[in-house]
């Protein structure tokens, strides 16, 4: 299963979920709030030491580029 960490208000979220719908993938979503910081919390960073959104983890492939094809 896809898990998608993102933000409703991040342009590339929104670019990652709308491929994620056209493909007709089943994925989890998981909002990160960046307003209290999330993307800086140490769970998250474990992810994506960069504290960006989005991050998309499959397995334990983690991707943090939104723009990185498949």
């Amino acid at each position: 299963m896809l898990e998608l960490y993102n933000t409703p208000h991040s342009t590339c979220s929104q670019k990652v979920c709308i491929c994620l719908s056209e493909k007709d993938l089943e994925w989890t979503d998981i909002t990160v709030n960046l307003a209290i910081k999330e993307h800086l919390s140490p769970k998250y960073l474990v992810s994506n030491p960069n504290g960006g959104v989005p991050t998309m983890v499959r397995d334990s492939i983690i991707i943090l580029d939104a723009s990185v094809s498949t």
